[in-house]
């Protein structure tokens, strides 16, 4: 095993009891949670930075990992000038979001998601396909569930060291 590997193998028990002291969701909660995923996924697909934006809070503390930048994104500012870099017309972006497990707690919640996306490359004008891993932490601010923090990722291939973009679910 690699020692990246070990690290995540040594962590993964600490991860579950985070996650399974967690208070259990009210029904509502959920829904109005997977509504959110769903919005979410709509203003994605129709390339409406509005309208996807506005499911983010204008927080400057926000951190969101992103699959195709090496260091994270900080801040809502920063966040939005790589959404609108994204949400051009020629990407021809889209994207299936499946919940794989949801928590939630209180004021925050987590979505754990299965992404299949497909785009065209503007620059190399060819279609693109991948299996994502997404997660998606939620904040209940006045009242709505917003996206506080995202980490989308690849899977990652040691031997080749590259990406694996047709990863299985």
């Amino acid at each position: 095993m690699k020692p990246f590997g070990r690290v995540l193998v040594a962590l993964i028990p600490f991860a579950t009891l985070f996650v399974s002291d967690l208070a259990s969701a009210s029904a509502s909660d959920e829904d109005s949670i997977r509504e959110t995923v769903a919005r979410w996924t709509d203003a994605w697909n129709s390339q409406d930075a509005a309208r996807f934006l506005a499911l983010y809070p204008r927080d400057p503390k926000t951190i969101y990992f992103e699959g195709e930048t090496a260091e994270p994104i900080k801040g809502f500012d920063a966040f939005e000038k790589y959404t609108r870099s994204l949400m051009l017309p020629e990407w021809k972006n889209h994207q299936e979001t499946t919940i794989e497990a949801l928590t939630v707690d209180h004021d925050l919640a987590i979505a754990v998601c299965v992404a299949h996306v497909t785009y065209t490359d503007p620059e190399r004008k060819v279609p693109h396909s991948e299996i994502a891993r997404f997660t998606m932490v939620f904040k209940r601010i006045d009242g709505r569930w917003l996206v506080w923090h995202e980490h989308y990722s690849l899977p990652y291939d040691y031997d080749s060291g590259k990406v694996v973009f047709d990863g299985k679910e």
